[in-house]
């Protein structure tokens, strides 16, 4: 120190040296003469390191990158002038972060300000507002210990790096001499530079010239937080649906601590690109909602998720959306927002918070740890959310990875997945990180991805120069991704990127600028928004990349992009790509593209976790009613209703979410779908709408009764095309009032809290705690007397058996407190509607009355005498008679639109020919050796898939699968049929009685030619081409196959599901699902001490397999037992025999059962080797029997009308289709059931076989036999037929939604064998002339 030529370089080496001893050792250096003396200063201390950047601005944003990636400060050096302006935007940047930056401007001294001097500008308090400390330093003397200028440094860097981080200015004023030199001062004559060496002897100096270690440390300042404020604390043991979110995190420590405290509270976690959690979750398996933007792109999730509370780590959320859910729940919802961040300044962008903590989120994780460690913490019902965002991410990857054309999202989802291990991403605001916040790539990246970005202030300036600090920081590779104009902002800072030691890739997305424009209010202004905002450039990035010396690569489609990020993983160069991508129109068509594909997979997620109870009764050719029940209610509430209406409509009654048998997946059953948002009012809506559009229904009266008549009068408002009319029984609109809402809200939340508690204590301690609720709830004003009607007790039953805990999330979410009130609809008098409230109902009274002032003449306002709220039961024929006269006199049916006389009349039903049939052979593996009753065991099944398309684009698929020991027929056999008929089936037309299955089927299979054929006979003379079917040589199986195609192909072309076109064409109705029964085999029926655990619970009937055995009498025990057991349970037994006995083994078989056992089994399936004993074994045991068997050996017909006959086992594979089912069904009488069964097909049948279940007339609930599917280890349906089926039910109308979507997937399948069949080698082989004219012919007619 004391040999330094001028007192310049002391106070300059001073500064320096200090530094390095606070840490601080990377410079980056802008040249110029006024910091001369720092830039010496650096230049020679053997611990500094520097870079050189001539853009003062760039090197502000790369001192803002470095810090990102090290977490301590980088010091920026520039000279006097409008250089040190340049700094700001940096300066903003780094305080809006909280990132620590030490800002070095030199300056003039004080002698040469504000007089004109050149270069010279007011510096003192350029950065006042963003600064977390500055300070004017005068220039060096050496009449002022040097201690001073120590201690300045020291108090800056504590300054910089303790909260609220950020930069730190020290204005360092230097005279001449700015070199290194001793001697006369320049241009100041007889000055010198000489200096006095003692202001270096201070009594510490001599400590700090002789040590390594600063002048004074600074300890950090650690938040005194040993455990959470109490009200805090409640807070979250409160919480029901909790739900944390993750914004801007900058250190590992903190992500950490979120990852584990996300893991042990069991929340849900909606994390932010720039966490870190998205690429490095972690050891502790939290739930990740990833796709969060995507779901609450879903206006249904965004109103209904209504987390209670949310805990919200680190700042500058991306996502806008999520913000909104922040800001909305808890202005709307009265949720809690704890926001926990040690960043500087306020983060509470919407004035939403409820309780903030100024703590690091590891400071806070400690201060919980108590809390979690005694798990007073509940698990939160948003867990779902987590399989949910899965799905609609994998809906993601399928959709990127289709792409060939490229654009803006694809390039976000690509780069974030191909970033090489050890290196980091560094984002551009604007479209790249909205791009990437959404797409992000999380299965393929690599978990040792960083992320960062400049979002403390958004701006797109200095991206580049942030980046290369990133990578300096760092200490490893960096992918850049940056939109142009970001890129054109920062063009020169590819220079910094030619210089770093680490390889780097900047991808640039040119759309030609501004595209971001294109999304905002401004596109809709085509004058302006060209000109002035998207601003269209020509830049040549290729031309910049090369005056730096960089490589390039123009990318325009997926694989070059691909090749190109491949290119600069494996070359560890530096490359800037170019992705060329459409103009911002196309590229706000892409978003939405992909918001669609997202909504979809939302949709389909909360679906599968949703199972619909439904029936439309009666004609389903009549006008259909549809019937809402309300609060607790079910649709059987409406039977007297429909007993009133069936004569003149068809009514549809629904189990609304939560409600009688419609259930949904909890998140241990594997549901997605929460259940705030599945028994909340939109839900309801949406589900509602959508039966009645895979139903088909246009146009119908809606009925809804209390919240049924509130859901009612919303679905009419929303949808006023398809509900003709509308019925508001004892219902309320909504209420108006803010106030009057909240208080409304405030109640049903607390009634909510009671219906769990009731919950939690039926779990306890049985049902007493829910019958005194509902006796409690029957017993308010509102309800009369309706505990001492007649009907109260049977009301009861049916209350009995609803869902305290769903019944809770109901009625939150269908508040009137929260929903919108329908008061504008009411008065807008748009359909024909009725109004019906009890004579002694006060309160609904009163609104009859607002809705008779408001409501106008379309309103007709009914008063039931003698009766309160719950009119359904109090006065249902009166209810009923009202009905059923205001649509007969105010809304009367329009005329007929679909039925079989319109489904199969005139052009359309013309139109319905058949172009071709396909035949496929497959090959799917079962889960185990399957045995049979006879033969070797089957590792896997092997059929053929039929596929039959029609002119107007129509498909439908069938199966065929012989099964070995009941199809007579081998497979070969059957597949040379198969393709003997899709031969003669081309250019037939389907007939108008087809879906009749009254004998039209057969027919039009075997008595009627192609229509091609007979037009062609006709006009030109030609010879008979076509091929005949012969009835008595095709197999059953083929026929089924056959049948199943063509009745799918003809319902697409009608537009209605399978299920309703056979309804409407046999005048009948259809159930939403079909029951299936259980399996007891012969070895879990031997092994009864394990029967409690081994045997289902959840079928309400389970079929025993028996036989087999040498004793009899012991299985007869066994069986006896079991069914008394299951008996217990509320479930009923099958017994299956497979024809194994003669009479006397089965009578004592049945002696042994026992009359006890004897209750419990509904009959026994094909007892006897010889069938034609069966009335006596029935006689002599009084014991129900079954056919199965005996159908197919055609010794059936004599067994008709022995009163001990219960039912008919069809497989309709054996006995030809669903129209043979029928035949056997109208033979045997109304006292037989006919149970359906499988063959152990794939998916295929078994979706049929569901769909003719759902329509075949029975009078009473059936089970029925295609359970089989749990013996198939894969499916030929993607998703597979199991998908379907949710606690022994199959939903009819998700079967009709595979079979649809088979039509996509099947090329696809990899259960197809890859050969061709007989009918593909016959079509290349050499025609004859006969058959070459035969062909031309054939061609001619557009049949090739």
């Amino acid at each position: 120190l004391r040999q330094l030529p001028n007192i310049n370089s002391v106070w300059a080496t001073l500064v320096v040296e200090e530094l390095c001893r606070l840490g601080i050792r990377h410079f980056c250096i802008c040249p110029g003469s006024r910091s001369t003396p720092l830039v010496v200063a650096v230049a020679r201390n053997k611990d500094a390191s520097a870079c050189v950047m001539h853009d003062e601005r760039s090197a502000g944003f790369y001192c803002v990158g470095y810090a990102r990636a090290r977490g301590v400060a980088a010091a920026c050096i520039v000279t006097s002038g409008t250089a040190v302006a340049n700094l700001l935007p940096a300066a903003v940047e780094a305080a809006q972060q909280g990132l620590p930056l030490i800002l070095l401007t030199a300056d003039r001294p004080y002698e040469l300000r504000d007089n004109g001097s050149n270069q010279t500008i007011q510096q003192p308090g350029l950065f006042a507002l963003y600064a977390r400390w500055a300070k004017d330093i005068a220039c060096p003397t050496d009449a002022v210990p040097v201690t001073a200028v120590l201690s300045d440094i020291d108090f800056a860097v504590h300054k910089a790096h303790t909260s609220p981080r950020g930069p730190v200015h020290l204005n360092l004023q230097f005279r001449e001499n700015l070199a290194p030199d001793a001697g006369p001062v320049r241009d100041q004559p007889g000055s010198s530079s000489e200096w006095d060496a003692r202001c270096l002897d201070a009594g510490s100096m001599a400590r700090w010239e002789a040590g390594t270690e600063p002048l004074a440390s600074y300890g950090c300042s650690v938040a005194a937080v040993s455990s959470l404020p109490t009200d805090m604390l409640q807070t979250l043991e409160r919480a029901r649906r909790g739900l944390i979110v993750v914004g801007n995190l900058t250190s590992k420590e903190d992500a950490a601590a979120v990852a584990w405290l996300a893991a042990a509270m069991s929340w849900p976690v909606m994390a932010d690109v720039q966490s870190g959690l998205r690429v490095d979750p972690g050891p502790y398996g939290f739930v990740n909602v990833e796709a969060f933007d995507q779901l609450l792109l879903s206006g249904l999730l965004g109103s209904t998720l209504r987390p209670d509370v949310i805990l919200q780590f680190g700042d500058h959320l991306v996502s806008k959306r999520l913000s909104s859910l922040l800001s909305n729940v808890v202005h709307r919802d009265r949720a809690s927002l704890i926001v926990v961040t040690d960043a500087p300044g306020r983060n509470d962008p919407a004035a939403a918070a409820t309780h903030v903590l100024a703590v690091s989120p590891a400071t806070f994780a400690r201060a919980a740890s108590s809390m979690v460690a005694c798990k007073r913490c509940r698990a939160s019902d948003l867990l779902p959310l987590g399989a949910m965002s899965g799905a609609v991410q994998e809906a993601i990857r399928r959709s990127m990875l289709r792409r060939v054309q490229l654009d803006e999202p694809y390039v976000a989802f690509r780069v974030s997945s191909e970033a090489g291990p050890g290196a980091a991403l560094f984002l551009s605001s604007s479209m790249p990180i909205r791009d990437a916040d959404m797409f992000f790539n999380t299965a393929a990246s690599n978990p040792l991805l960083l992320v960062a970005s400049n979002r403390g202030a958004s701006g797109i300036d200095g991206v580049i120069s942030s980046a290369v600090g990133y990578s300096r920081g760092l200490g490893r590779p960096v992918t850049l991704l940056i939109g142009d104009v970001a890129a054109l902002h920062d063009l020169t800072a590819l220079r910094a990127v030619s210089e770093c030691p680490h390889p780097m890739t900047v991808v640039v997305v040119n759309n030609s600028g501004g595209g971001i424009f294109s999304f905002l209010p401004v596109a809709n202004h085509a004058d302006v928004l060209e000109p002035f905002f998207t601003h269209s450039h020509t830049a040549d990035f290729k031309a910049a990349a090369a005056a730096f010396g960089l490589q390039f690569a123009r990318v325009s489609t997926v694989p070059e992009l691909d090749h190109s990020l491949r290119e600069a993983q494996r070359s560890a160069k530096h490359l800037v790509i170019e992705a060329v991508v459409p103009l911002p129109a196309k590229n706000v068509r892409a978003h939405k593209d992909l918001n669609t594909v997202c909504a979809r997979a939302v949709r389909s997620a909360l679906d599968s976790g949703v199972d619909l109870s439904w029936a439309w009764v009666g004609d389903a050719t009549k006008p259909p009613v549809l019937l809402l029940h309300g609060f607790m209610g079910c649709k059987e509430d409406w039977l007297p209703l429909v007993e009133r209406l069936k004569e003149r409509h068809s009514c549809i009654l629904l189990d609304l979410p939560g409600h009688g048998k419609s259930t949904w997946l909890s998140p241990a059953e594997g549901g997605k779908a929460p259940a705030p948002v599945v028994l909340s009012g939109e839900f309801a809506e949406g589900a509602v709408m959508a039966v009645l559009e895979r139903l088909g229904v246009r146009s119908c009266a809606v009925v809804g009764y209390s919240m049924g008549g509130r859901l009612a009068m919303r679905l009419a408002q929303a949808h006023p095309q398809r509900f003709r009319a509308v019925c508001a029984v004892s219902a309320h609109p909504g209420i108006a009032d803010p106030a009057q809402r909240r208080d409304r809200w405030e109640q049903d939340q607390r009634r909510s809290e009671e219906l769990r508690a009731v919950a939690e204590q039926e779990e306890a301690a049985g049902a007493a705690a829910w019958e005194a609720w509902l006796q409690k709830w029957y017993r308010q004003e509102i309800f009369g007397a309706i505990a001492q009607s007649d009907g109260f007790e049977r009301m009861m039953e049916k209350r009995r058996r609803g869902r305290p805990a769903d019944l809770a999330e109901v009625v939150a979410g269908h508040s009137i407190g929260r929903l919108q009130d329908v008061w504008e609809w009411v008065r807008s008098g748009a359909v024909p509607a009725l109004y019906m409230v009890g004579e002694h109902d006060a309160k609904f009274r009163q609104v009859a009355e607002r809705i008779r002032c408001e409501g106008g003449a379309r309103w007709d306002i009914f008063s039931i005498p003698g009766a309160a709220h719950a009119v359904l039961e109090e006065a249902p024929e009166l209810v009923a008679q009202q009905v059923a006269a205001f649509l007969e006199q105010r809304a009367p049916a329009p005329p007929l639109q679909s039925g079989p006389a319109s489904m199969f009349g005139g052009s359309e039903a013309d139109s319905i020919m058949v172009a071709s049939v396909q035949v496929r052979r497959f090959s799917v593996p079962l889960r185990g050796p399957l045995q049979l009753s006879a033969g070797e065991a089957l590792t896997k099944r092997t059929g053929l898939a039929v596929e039959l398309c029609t002119m107007g684009g129509h498909v439908g698929f069938g199966e065929c699968t012989p099964l070995p020991g009941f199809h007579k027929e081998a497979l070969a056999d059957v597949e040379e049929v198969l393709e003997h008929a899709a031969q003669a089936l081309r250019g037939r037309i389907v007939p108008k009685e087809m879906a009749r299955l009254d004998g039209g089927f057969a027919r039009w299979l075997f008595d009627s030619a192609s229509d091609v054929e007979q037009f062609a006979q006709w006009h030109f003379d030609v010879p008979q081409m076509g091929v005949q079917l012969e009835r008595d040589k095709m197999p059953h199986c083929v026929r089924a196959a056959l049948e199943m195609a063509v009745l799918q192909a003809v319902a697409q072309a009608i537009g209605e599901p399978i299920a309703v076109m056979l309804a409407k064409a046999q005048n009948r109705g259809v159930e939403s699902h079909v029951h299936l029964n259980g399996l007891v085999t012969r070895a879990e029926l031997s092994a009864s001490e394990s029967w409690a655990d081994a045997i289902s619970t959840e079928h309400a009937v389970l079929k025993v397999k028996v036989g087999g055995v040498e004793d009899v009498r012991e299985q007869g025990v066994l069986v006896g037992r079991l069914a008394e057991m299951v008996g217990e349970r509320g479930q009923r037994l099958r017994l299956d025999g497979n024809q194994c006995w003669t009479l006397e083994e089965a009578v004592q078989f049945v002696e042994a059962v026992g009359p006890k056992g004897a209750q419990s089994i509904e009959y026994i399936e094909e007892p006897l080797q010889d069938p034609a004993e069966l009335p006596e074994f029935g006689r002599r045991t009084g014991m129900k029997y079954a056919l199965d068997e005996s159908l197919e050996q055609d010794v059936w017909r004599p067994l008709l009308g022995d009163a001990h006959l219960r039912a008919l086992v069809v497989k309709p594979a054996i006995v030809g289709g669903l129209e043979a089912v029928l035949q056997i069904q109208q033979a045997a009488g109304p006292g037989v059931e006919v149970v359906l069964s499988s063959a152990f097909e794939t998916g295929i049948a078994l979706s049929h076989y569901a769909v003719y279940a759902s329509v075949l007339p029975q009078t009473q609930e059936i089970c029925h036999g295609l359970g089989t599917f749990d013996r198939l280890a894969e499916d030929m349906l993607d998703p597979p037929f199991e998908a379907a089926v949710r606690r022994s039910r199959v939903a009819v109308l998700d079967c009709q939604r595979n079979l649809v979507g088979l039509g996509n997937t099947i090329r696809h399948c990899p259960h197809l064998e890859q050969r061709p069949s007989k009918m593909e080698m016959e079509s290349v082989k050499e025609l004859t002339p006969e058959e070459a004219e035969e062909a031309e012919m054939m061609k001619k007619f557009g049949f090739g």
